[in-house]
């Protein structure tokens, strides 16, 4: 099944409205607890740095447009300026998140759009789509599996070069109520419905894992590599 089959297929799949309202308060909350820091997005063991490291390792972002999904603060920004030039964009279900980003990154060619990103329109493509942390939030309201299916095809559509996401594994000691941890397995089945090329990588934490779509998946029929492996 390709892309745009599946695009109309879930074309439905929105986050329920009472799973937005419960997943804003929540981080509201946090903000109110903790003020503008990783622990107000969740992150409680100082590891952010280390996942947005391994989710950009596999781009070159010099010169790329990214869309950063359920970006939080922006702080993906610190790591994107070590490698060059970039234009970056934003979007977070929390406005006061957004809010506080813009007031925290002045960069040039950075801005920043509170909203439902499956709701949301986009004048051109990106390079790269990156989303952290964006399908650790347990829904009441729909299936979290075609939510995850419905979110990758989208942000797979708005690529140029790739997507990359992590999960919180299900492959654990413990799960808390509140999150949704995923199977690899079913997370890299999901991946290989909208694109055939496609990494993961379980080996970083122990509890967590990445996974890259990248979109062109052209061969060489001969050699059946792929074409990207071989510039």
């Amino acid at each position: 099944m390709g892309i745009f089959s599946i695009l109309l297929g879930c074309l439905a799949m929105k986050m329920p409205v009472p799973d937005r309202e419960r997943m804003t308060a929540m981080y509201r909350a946090r903000l109110a607890e903790h003020g503008p820091s990783p622990q107000a997005l969740g992150w409680t063991k100082g590891k952010q740095d280390l996942r947005f490291e391994v989710l950009l390792s596999p781009f070159v972002t010099e010169g790329c447009r990214v869309l950063d999904v359920g970006c939080g603060l922006g702080d993906l920004i610190r790591k994107l300026s070590g490698n060059g030039h970039f234009t970056y964009l934003g979007v977070d279900l929390v406005k006061e998140f957004i809010e506080l980003a813009r007031e925290q990154h002045e960069e040039e060619d950075t801005e920043f759009r509170a909203g439902e990103f499956l709701e949301m329109e986009f004048d051109e493509p990106f390079d790269i789509v990156v989303g952290s942390g964006i399908f650790n939030f347990a829904l009441d309201g729909m299936d979290h599996e075609a939510y995850v299916k419905r979110m990758l095809a989208r942000m797979l559509e708005l690529s140029r070069k790739g997507v990359a996401v992590d999960f919180l594994s299900n492959r654990v000691n413990f799960e808390e109520d509140h999150c949704a941890h995923t199977s690899p397995e079913r997370a890299l089945a999901a991946g290989l419905e909208l694109t055939r090329s496609v990494r993961l990588r379980h080996d970083y934490m122990p509890f967590e894992f990445a996974m890259w779509l990248f979109k062109d998946d052209a061969y060489d029929e001969a050699d059946t590599i792929f074409k990207t492996q071989m510039e």
